[in-house]
C-alpha cells in the first residue's frame, strides 16, 4: 500500500470537504435563499450551495443580524439557570485558518495543529446535528493518528506464520512419505528373512537403508522442533509489539479543549481554556496523562486531601502538595522535581511565591473559585509573565463551587457576634485552670457545636485574639491574659481581611463565572502584559 506523501494535509482536506458540504446545507436551512444571495452578492443564476465558501460561512454566522435572528438558537447551551452559547463564530474562523494552511504545499501540516482542526470540525458538526459527517471526520482523525506499526507487524507475523506453516506441512509430508517407505522396507526385510542364507548381501543393503531412513527421520523431527520454536518466538514478539502500540496510543491521546482565547492563529505565550462546568475528575486525569508540569489550584487544605485521595488517586504518587505552611526552600525543591520530571503536578490552596518568568509550569488549573480578585490575578500572573507557552484551565462551576466558597468563607471568618461568644467561653474556661486552657479543651466538638464553628474558624478566632493581645498561645495550649487592653475587633488585620473578602466576593464570582474568557484575559493582561512571541 503506497504511503500518502502529506498525510496530515490530505486528512484535513478530506475533513474540510465534509465540513463545507454540511455547513452549506445548515446555512441553507437557517436562512432563506434570497438573504444568502444578497449577503454574498450572488447572481440569481449562480448555484447557491456550490458558491458558498469557507469564508462565506464564517461571515454569515458572524453577522450580528443573522446570528441573533437565525443562528443563536442552534448553538444555545442551557445549563440549569445559566444560558451560554457555543462559540460557533470563533470556531468557523479557526477552521478558515486550517483551510488556508492546507493550500501551501509542498510541506505537510503540523500533527498537533491537524489534530486540533479535526476536533474543531467534528465538534461543530455535532453541534449542527450532522452525525454522519461527524463520524466520517472522527474516523479520519482516528485513522490518521493510529500507529501503522501494528498493521505492519501483524502483516509480517501473518506472512511468517504462513511461511512456517507451509514449510511445516512440507516437512510433515516428507516425513509421512519417509515413514511409508520405511514400512515398505521393513515389510520387504521381513519377507526376505526366510531367505537369509541366500540373500545376505541384499539384507545388509536393506538394513543400511533402514538406518539411513531413521537418521533422516531424526533430522526432520529436529527441524520441526526448530520451526515450532521460531513460531513461538514470533508470537511473543507480536504480543510485545501490541503492548507497545497500546502505550503509544495512550500517550498520543489529548484531552478535548473547549473555547480558547486568544485564538490559535494569534501569537501569544498564554491562552485561557474555558472548561467551566466540565466533569473535573475526567478532565484532570486526561490532562495529567500528558505528563506536562501542572499546578492545580484548589480552595482549601481539605480540598487538597480530597483531590489526592479521591479525584486523582491513581496519580497521587506523582503529585506534590503545597500550602501556606510550605517554606520557600521546600517550594523550590517541588519546582525542581517538576522540571526534572520526577513529579508531574503540584496541588496547592495558595499562590506559589518562587515562580520566576523562566519557570517550567505549562498548565495552571483552577478547580475552585478564588475568593478575591487580587488572589485570582496573583495566581494567574506566572502564566502571563512566562517566557514559554502556558495555559490557564478554568474548570470550576457555578453551583457546587459557589456553595463551597460560601461555606469556606463562613467557616474561615466567623461573624463578630460568634467571635465575642467564643472569647467569653475561653475566659470562662481559663478561670477553672488558672488562666491556662489545654488544647483538647479548645479544639473539640463541644466548642464547635456550641458556637456552630469549624476547627478552621476556631483557629482564626484564636489568631485574632492573639493579634489583639487578648491571649497567648504555645505548644501547651492557650493562656487568657488578665485585664486585657480594651480593643475593638476592627483593629484586627485578620478580621478586616475576612470582612474585605465578604465585600468583594460578589465581584470575584462575577468575573470568574459570568465573564467570557476574552474579558478575563483582557483584565489580567492589563496587570501583567504577556511576553510576545518573536
Amino acid at each position: 500500500m503506497s504511503k500518502v506523501q502529506y498525510p496530515n494535509r490530505d486528512a484535513l482536506n478530506r475533513a474540510l470537504d465534509y465540513y463545507l458540504d454540511a455547513m452549506s446545507q445548515f446555512v441553507g436551512e437557517c436562512l432563506d435563499e434570497q438573504s444568502i444571495r444578497e449577503f454574498l452578492k450572488l447572481q440569481s443564476s449562480d448555484d447557491l450551495i456550490e458558491n458558498i465558501e469557507f469564508t462565506d460561512i464564517a461571515s454569515l454566522i458572524k453577522s450580528h443580524l443573522y446570528w441573533s435572528q437565525s443562528f443563536n438558537a442552534n448553538f444555545k447551551i442551557v445549563d440549569r439557570d445559566d444560558i451560554r452559547y457555543y462559540d460557533a463564530r470563533s470556531v468557523t474562523s479557526l477552521i478558515i485558518e486550517g483551510r488556508n494552511r492546507t493550500s501551501h504545499p509542498p510541506w505537510d501540516l503540523d500533527p498537533e495543529f491537524t489534530r486540533t482542526q479535526l476536533f474543531l470540525i467534528a465538534d461543530i458538526l455535532r453541534q449542527i446535528k450532522r452525525p454522519n459527517a461527524q463520524r466520517e471526520v472522527e474516523d479520519i482523525r482516528k485513522k490518521l493518528f493510529d500507529d501503522v506499526t501494528e498493521q505492519l507487524v501483524a502483516k509480517q507475523v501473518k506472512s511468517k506464520k504462513t511461511e512456517y506453516e507451509k514449510s511445516l506441512a512440507e516437512v510433515k509430508k516428507r516425513l509421512a512419505a519417509e515413514e511409508a517407505n520405511n514400512k515398505e522396507l521393513s515389510k520387504r526385510l521381513n519377507d526376505k528373512e526366510a531367505k537369509l542364507g541366500e540373500k545376505t548381501e541384499e539384507l545388509e543393503e536393506l538394513a543400511g537403508k533402514f538406518v539411513n531412513m531413521r537418521t533422516s527421520k531424526q533430522k526432520v523431527e529436529k527441524q520441526l522442533d526448530a520451526e515450532s520454536k521460531k513460531l513461538e518466538d514470533e508470537e511473543t514478539k507480536r504480543q510485545a509489539c501490541e503492548g507497545n502500540l497500546t502505550t503509544m496510543q495512550n500517550l498520543l491521546t489529548v484531552s478535548t479543549i473547549g473555547t480558547v482565547y486568544p485564538p490559535i492563529e494569534t501569537d501569544s505565550t498564554v491562552r485561557i481554556l474555558d472548561r467551566r462546568g466540565v466533569p473535573k475528575q475526567n478532565y484532570l486525569l486526561e490532562l495529567l496523562e500528558q505528563k506536562q508540569p501542572t499546578i492545580i489550584y484548589v480552595q482549601s487544605e481539605d480540598k487538597i486531601d480530597q483531590l489526592l485521595e479521591s479525584v486523582v488517586q491513581e496519580k497521587a504518587d506523582l503529585i506534590e502538595r503545597h500550602g501556606e505552611q510550605t517554606s520557600e526552600s521546600e517550594e523550590m525543591e517541588i519546582l525542581e522535581k517538576l522540571e526534572n520530571a520526577e513529579k508531574i503536578a503540584v496541588v496547592s490552596d495558595t499562590t506559589l511565591s518562587a515562580l520566576a518568568s523562566s519557570h517550567c509550569i505549562e498548565h495552571f488549573v483552577f478547580c475552585h473559585l478564588v475568593p478575591s480578585l487580587d488572589k485570582f490575578f496573583k495566581q494567574c500572573e506566572p502564566a502571563f509573565t512566562s517566557e514559554k507557552q502556558a495555559y490557564l484551565h478554568l474548570i470550576y462551576n457555578d453551583t457546587a463551587d459557589v456553595k463551597f466558597l460560601d461555606e469556606w468563607l463562613t467557616q474561615k471568618y466567623p461573624s463578630e457576634k460568634t467571635l465575642r461568644k467564643l472569647y467569653e467561653e475561653l475566659s470562662r474556661l481559663a478561670k477553672t485552670g488558672d488562666g491556662f486552657i489545654e488544647p483538647e479543651n479548645v479544639y473539640n466538638e463541644n466548642i464547635y457545636n456550641k458556637f456552630g464553628m469549624a476547627k478552621l474558624g476556631v483557629e482564626t478566632g484564636l489568631a485574632i485574639f492573639e493579634e489583639l493581645q487578648f491571649l497567648d498561645r504555645n505548644e501547651r495550649g492557650v493562656k487568657v491574659l488578665p485585664d486585657p487592653e480594651k480593643r475593638d475587633l476592627g483593629e484586627s488585620k485578620i478580621h478586616c481581611s475576612g470582612e474585605a473578602l465578604r465585600q468583594g466576593i460578589a465581584d470575584a464570582q462575577a468575573l470568574q463565572l459570568k465573564q467570557p474568557i476574552e474579558q478575563i484575559w483582557e483584565e489580567i493582561k492589563e496587570l501583567f502584559p504577556p511576553v510576545s512571541i518573536v
